[in-house]
C-alpha cells in the first residue's frame, strides 16, 4: 500500500500535489495544503472496448520525443489534447502517469502507440512444470 510522502499515512489513493514549488504524491487529507495536479493512478484499466489495459513504461521518453519530433511546445499539446501544460510537463518527466483517456488524446495528437493491451484469453503455449512448481520446501 502506498504511503503519502507529507505525512507517511498509507492510503489506497494518491494525488500528485504542488506544494511551495515540490511536486508530493499525498493522500486525501493532505492535498489540500497544495494544488493538485493529478491522481496517481495504479493497476491495469481497461480501454474504450472493454479490453484490458495498461500505459507502456516508457511512456514519458514516447510522449518527449514525439513532441520534440514535431517541434510542438507543450501550451501547443495542451491545446491539441486539452491535458494541462504542468500535467503534460509532469508526464514527459515520468512524475506522473496518464490515464487511458488522457493516452489515447496523447496518441492521436502525437502519432505515437502509449496504450499495451493484454489478451487475456492467450494461452501460454509450450508450458513446462519446473521443480519449485510441484515442490514445497520446509525449512
Amino acid at each position: 500500500m502506498p504511503e503519502c510522502e507529507l505525512c507517511g499515512r498509507k492510503t489506497d489513493r494518491l494525488y500528485v500535489v504542488s506544494i511551495e514549488g515540490a511536486i508530493l504524491s499525498v493522500c486525501k487529507d493532505c492535498k489540500d495544503r497544495g494544488e493538485v495536479v493529478a491522481e496517481v493512478r495504479e493497476g491495469k484499466t481497461k480501454n474504450a472496448d472493454g479490453i484490458p489495459a495498461d500505459v507502456v513504461t516508457d511512456y514519458y521518453k514516447r510522449i518527449r520525443d514525439a513532441r520534440k519530433r514535431k517541434r510542438l511546445k507543450l501550451e501547443d499539446v495542451e491545446k491539441l489534447t486539452g491535458i494541462k501544460k504542468k500535467l503534460l510537463k509532469l508526464f514527459e518527466e515520468g512524475k506522473a502517469v496518464p490515464t487511458i483517456d488522457q493516452a489515447e488524446k496523447l496518441e492521436k495528437v502525437l502519432d505515437i502507440e502509449l496504450i499495451e493491451t493484454f489478451d487475456t484469453n492467450k494461452r501460454v503455449s509450450n508450458f513446462q512444470l519446473t521443480l519449485g512448481d510441484v515442490v514445497k520446501v520446509k525449512w
